[in-house]
């Protein structure tokens, strides 16, 4: 059964309890960057929620806005009371995946994976930045906590430590991090998740690792020295 938890000017959260539950862990996605954002657009991995017989929690964006609108206060809220005593697997990539990083100081998540995240896209913060300029500017960044934050919940980060920018994120975000394990997946640019799509291994290895909490093997990367 799916029912909308919360809907508002700029944010939509959507949950989904199984027919058919297989796990009491809940899946909590944001979803990631998008050329035509919308209200409209379905939760990120939703679809795998599904096939695993999980329980879902997902925010959608109604602009590409890194979660920095004041609405999303209030979005916070209704996740951490839907997730509160509930063992939690996040999952995003990019936006998504500075999203529930954003959230996990004060979200409790157990583990998560998360592609390429920002430790900011404030200029302020990371004047190293040249991607996204157009909404930076837009933004106030009312809501950007990683560089105050500890994060306690063991995340599994993939990128590509040949990436320039991603690799400076990536240096910023890991003493915020000390749970958390950086691997770097040689030759996928900014987008490993569709560097996995593109050599049919995707849904595996990101299955693999909801099942088992360890990225998996069969996925040719590195843990780069710090």
């Amino acid at each position: 059964m799916e029912t909308c938890l919360f809907e508002g000017e700029d944010y939509k959260v959507v949950h989904v309890v199984p027919e058919r539950k297989t796990t009491n862990t809940v899946l909590f996605t944001m979803n990631s960057w998008s050329k035509e954002p919308g209200l409209h657009h379905p939760p990120f991995a939703i679809s795998m929620a599904r096939e695993l017989g999980m329980a879902f929690l997902g925010v959608i964006p109604r602009t590409n806005c890194w979660w920095q609108h004041p609405e999303f206060g209030a979005v916070r809220d209704v996740i951490a009371a839907k997730l509160a005593g509930r063992e939690v697997m996040a999952y995003g990539s990019s936006m998504g995946a500075y999203g529930i990083i954003n959230a996990a100081a004060e979200v409790e998540i157990t583990r998560g994976l998360a592609f390429v995240p920002q430790y900011s896209i404030d200029r302020a913060v990371v004047p190293f930045e040249k991607r996204w300029s157009d909404e930076a500017a837009q933004l106030t960044f009312e809501n950007d906590r990683i560089q105050s934050a500890e994060i306690t919940a063991p995340f599994t980060v993939i990128y590509d430590e040949d990436h320039g920018l991603d690799r400076q994120h990536i240096a910023l975000l890991k003493p915020r991090m000390p749970q958390s394990r950086f691997i770097s997946l040689p030759g996928s640019g900014h987008n490993p998740a569709a560097h996995l799509l593109a050599q049919g291994r995707l849904k595996q290895v990101v299955t693999d690792w909801m099942v088992s909490g360890v990225w998996p093997d069969s996925a040719p990367s590195r843990v780069p020295a710090d």
